[in-house]
């Protein structure tokens, strides 16, 4: 596996974290070129990985809609959205039950680094169970 900044199939958007948070977009030239890259290079992954500035404890990555499609319809890839906090592989065939749901709007995909609770989390039972008649 190579990485993000060495894939030809990637695509390194930058952005500046703004209160924890770094909302990076990518533009379908941006896609247009990483899936020639793709197939030139024969990978089945393209990578989105944002070059962070500052701290961020959520990244949220948006993908026109005719981006995402011109992957699901020119390729076999898989889109990887790599981050600091975490990597998600978005396969093939479920990048396309998205664009189906997008309906045309962008394509968001949100990553937030979750800090751990200290003490046990406690749920009242009688607020969760359904109430027998």
């Amino acid at each position: 596996k190579k990485e993000a900044g060495e894939a030809a199939a990637s695509i390194a958007p930058e952005v500046t974290a703004q209160n924890g948070v770094a909302s990076a977009s990518v533009d379908s030239k941006a896609v247009s070129d990483a899936i020639s890259a793709a197939k030139a290079d024969g990978t089945k992954e393209i990578v989105i990985a944002p070059v962070i500035k500052g701290n961020a404890d959520k990244v949220s990555v948006t993908l026109p809609t005719a981006g995402a499609k011109e992957i699901v319809s020119g390729t076999d890839a898989a889109l990887s959205i790599q981050t600091g906090a975490a990597d998600v592989v978005i396969p093939n065939d479920t990048l396309a039950e998205l664009v189906k749901a997008a309906g045309g709007t962008d394509i968001s995909v949100n990553i937030a680094q979750v800090k751990p609770v200290d003490e046990p989390i406690r749920i009242n039972a009688a607020a969760v169970m359904p109430l027998r008649r």
